[in-house]
């Protein structure tokens, strides 16, 4: 976008009617400049839409993630409870199993 504007070295001045100040003077566009800043300008585009896309693909998995550790930590809450409010033989033959699952 810079390119567009008048770099103010080499450029016919005039003066501003609203502020009474000299600025740069813009030069008339060719029509190839015209085209290479369309084409520019739409590399761009391209580039920023490819970005937005890679970035709401990333929000959703985010947000899938976050829906996945809610589940497991409700598991865990609850596998706690349970454990918790269990009699002691309960306790035992539950960590006896897991023990034997885990070795």
């Amino acid at each position: 976008m810079q390119s567009l504007r008048c770099s103010g070295r080499n450029t016919p001045r005039r003066k501003n009617a609203s502020n009474g100040w000299w600025s740069p003077c813009p030069l008339p566009a060719t029509p190839l400049y015209v085209m290479e800043q369309i084409d520019e300008l739409h590399r761009e585009s391209e580039t920023q839409q490819a970005r937005l896309s890679d970035l709401e693909a990333l929000t959703e998995q985010s947000r899938m993630l976050h829906q996945d550790f809610s589940f497991h930590q409700e598991m865990i809450e609850s596998f706690a409870s349970a454990v918790d409010s269990a009699t002691l033989e309960e306790k035992r033959r539950l960590l006896r199993t897991i023990v034997k699952k885990v070795v």
